[in-house]
């Protein structure tokens, strides 16, 4: 780490007698195996070089053997460290006991070593490099934003790579865009200035976890990426570290609480009546992360929501799809919480969550047809007019003439009104008008 500073005499590796030791190429092996994954284990060097395994449950370090990192190393897969002591990289084979100088590049100067997720190891300065593990060929990718310098570690967790900048003078958390790291984004804040980081690849809690580059005693910090929240751990912490790392498919055994929370909806069973919209009961009590987004969905299994989801909404009603919908059929209605990605609510988030779930069911709207064999209607007389209904009975029909507006109750899907016209009823048209039909599920105004 210390991208300015690797250089000075205080950063040095330098031994009790202020000397500054020849670099040695044997492995002084202490702690043989395989790195311990699913174990709550981490890596780190201090700034004489020491290879340290840290145990995060008991916060205690147990040297593994006498390296050559001082700025950072990494972890890579099949017991192989790397490490990176200014400009020049190392590589310790732990199961063959053997160390060789894989590169050295003068041209770039980095504080900050990750393998990442695609079998190559990334490097951090004011610029962005990979270094082929095999053949060590550096190849630059590009600068980072402007007025950004490295200060510390970059570490990579489920995917994304997080380094340690300063942004403006302030230590800040970034995620690194390994693809264009100019368009590089900043995360939060840091606590400590100059710090090395590792992280853990756990699909329901993830955790990195900090050192601070100030003089010991100090503290381990756990930064909580679903929370974006700082914790000082392991206080009294007596190791100048340079760098950390683990491996890239680390997983640590514990469970983490998730804050994110879709809160309730009213347990009801309701009718609605095409065309209206179904309205999704919440009852506004959720508990969301700063980036969590509340949604409201329409699903099929309550048993599997996320693999059912028929709608997906920003508003608490939901229309009737007819390509993806059907009429009396009982449906799902709940509020989902959880990451915000391009607009909606993440599906595959860890921290997913779902309300309890209302049942819908559209009713298709009944409708009437009047029909009559002769419409001629003569005054002082009455007509037959013959009424078909679709929907469920009972139908309450109400209908107006030129002379009065009526209501009357079919119990069957077939009936018959009888229209009459008093004496001295003027000539012209004698409209009989269905103006609202309910059956026992809707009304159709």
């Amino acid at each position: 780490m210390h991208s300015t500073k690797w250089f000075d005499r205080k950063f040095l590796p330098i031994d009790d007698n202020g000397i500054f030791p020849c670099k040695k190429f044997i492995l002084f092996l202490l702690c043989i195996g395989y790195l311990h994954a699913n174990a709550q284990i981490i890596y780190f060097n201090n700034t004489l070089s020491k290879i340290y395994r840290f145990d995060v449950s008991t916060c205690t370090a147990t040297l593994v053997f006498n390296g050559n990192a001082f700025n950072d190393m990494a972890v890579g897969p099949d017991t192989i460290v790397y490490e990176l002591f200014g400009q020049t990289y190392w590589k310790t084979n732990l199961v063959t006991n053997t160390t060789v100088q894989l590169a050295n590049h003068p041209s770039a100067l980095a504080t900050a070593l990750e393998f990442g997720g695609n079998g190559l190891l990334y490097v951090m300065g004011q610029s962005l490099w990979t270094v082929n593990p095999v053949s060590g060929a550096l190849t630059l990718i590009g600068p980072l934003p402007a007025g950004w310098n490295s200060i510390g570690d970059l570490v990579y967790q489920n995917g994304m790579y997080y380094g340690a900048v300063f942004v403006s003078g302030a230590p800040k958390l970034a995620l690194i865009n390994v693809t264009n790291p100019a368009a590089s984004t900043v995360i939060t804040n840091l606590p400590k200035n100059f710090i090395a980081g590792a992280a853990v690849n756990n699909p329901t809690c993830p955790k990195q976890y900090w050192f601070s580059g100030t003089l010991p005693p100090d503290n381990l910090y756990e930064y909580d990426v679903n929370a974006n929240t700082w914790t000082a751990i392991c206080q009294g912490f007596n190791f100048f570290v340079g760098g950390a790392g683990s491996p890239t498919n680390y997983s640590f055994p514990y469970t983490c609480a998730c804050t994110t929370n879709a809160g309730t909806v009213t347990n009801n069973n309701t009718n609605y009546c095409l065309p209206s919209a179904a309205t999704v009961p919440y009852n506004n009590n959720a508990t969301l992360e700063a980036d969590d987004l509340l949604q409201y969905v329409l699903f099929t299994n309550a048993s599997s929501p996320v693999s059912s989801i028929l709608a997906q909404s920003n508003t608490a009603n939901i229309p009737f799809n007819p390509a993806t919908m059907q009429t009396n059929v009982t449906y799902y209605v709940a509020t989902v919480a959880g990451n915000a990605l391009n607009g909606n609510v993440d599906l595959t988030d860890p921290c997913l969550d779902f309300s309890n779930a209302a049942q819908v069911t559209w009713k298709p709207a009944p409708i009437v047809t009047l029909a009559t064999a002769n419409p001629d209607l003569c005054e002082g007389s009455c007509k037959t007019i013959n009424l078909n209904f679709t929907g469920t009975p009972p139908f309450n029909l109400t209908y107006s003439t030129p002379l009065a507006t009526m209501t009357q109750t079919f119990t069957a899907g077939t009936g018959i009104l009888t229209i009459c016209a008093a004496a001295g009823t003027s000539m012209g048209n004698f409209n009989v008008t269905a103006t609202m039909l309910m059956d026992a599920n809707c009304t159709c105004p």
